[in-house]
């Protein structure tokens, strides 16, 4: 698992929502038509693919909670953080961002910027790398929180929750963790989630403009949990797992159009 951060410069005034994932996602996309990325963009459902992607941010990286517009003066500077969850992927478009450097990339119909440069896991404190052993066999720390740093929703029988319960939070990480590592990773886990016990949230909902006006509902802030018993070791492990896993594969759905980006932290 690898998380790249990529650095942007406004070429003239920009002007786009502070929800930019879906354009930025887009214009991915365009520059990975006829490469050998473009089957990794445009797989059959989202829920396969294995990456997630920030929205446009100013370029000291912190993230405007509301709904207004994000405004960028010629020569502002922006950034973006991708991560996957294969390492080849991950290098593949970093290579394919190299030979892009200089080029211009257009966000929605407003904002044009120059990619300036990559940086790559260890060149910044949001680009690194792990596995999945080192998450699962690390420390196992008392408290789990997650700083959703975008909005988080989910979808359950055709309607949209946007709370932050245990089990809609960390079902997701389980189902993405079987998807892409171990489809029986922890069988019993499930029924435990809704014992987890709150340590303290401060949320805000926040509304989602997507093409066409579609809208999709979703929450930003922070979550803590209490972890579970030292008695039950395989819980805690998989509960700190899964916390790691977030940064990588986001939280929720549309991750890969900035939606539901987590920075995960532990303590107790």
């Amino acid at each position: 698992m690898e998380s790249y951060v990529v650095h942007l410069q406004a070429r003239s005034q920009s002007r786009i929502p502070v929800s930019n994932g879906y354009c930025l996602y887009a214009s991915l996309c365009t520059f990975t038509r006829e490469t050998p990325l473009d089957d990794f963009f445009h797989p059959s459902t989202e829920g396969r693919k294995s990456f997630s992607l920030s929205p446009i941010l100013r370029g000291d990286f912190e993230a405007e909670r509301g709904e207004k517009d994000l405004v960028f003066a010629p020569g502002g500077e922006a950034v973006f953080r991708i991560a996957f969850v294969h390492n080849h992927e991950g290098r593949a478009f970093a290579s394919m961002l190299e030979h892009i450097r200089g080029k211009t990339i257009r966000i929605g119909n407003a904002g044009t910027f120059t990619v300036l440069n990559t940086a790559l896991p260890g060149e910044h404190p949001l680009a690194i790398s792990t596995n999945q052993e080192d998450l699962i066999f690390g420390e196992t720390p008392d408290v789990v929180g997650f700083n959703f740093v975008s909005p988080a929703g989910f979808k359950r029988k055709g309607k949209q929750y946007f709370l932050p319960l245990p089990e809609l939070i960390y079902g997701d990480l389980l189902r993405k963790w079987r998807l892409f590592f171990d489809p029986n990773a922890w069988p019993d886990l499930e029924c435990l989630l809704p014992d987890l016990e709150y340590v303290h949230y401060r949320v805000e909902s926040r509304a989602v403009r997507l093409c066409k006006d579609r809208i999709l509902r979703g929450f930003e802030g922070n979550v803590e949990f209490a972890n579970f018993s030292k008695k039950n070791e395989k819980a805690r492990r998989a509960l700190v797992a899964l916390g790691g896993l977030a940064f990588f594969t986001g939280v929720g759905y549309k991750t890969t159009q900035g939606m539901g980006q987590v920075l995960p932290f532990f303590g107790g």
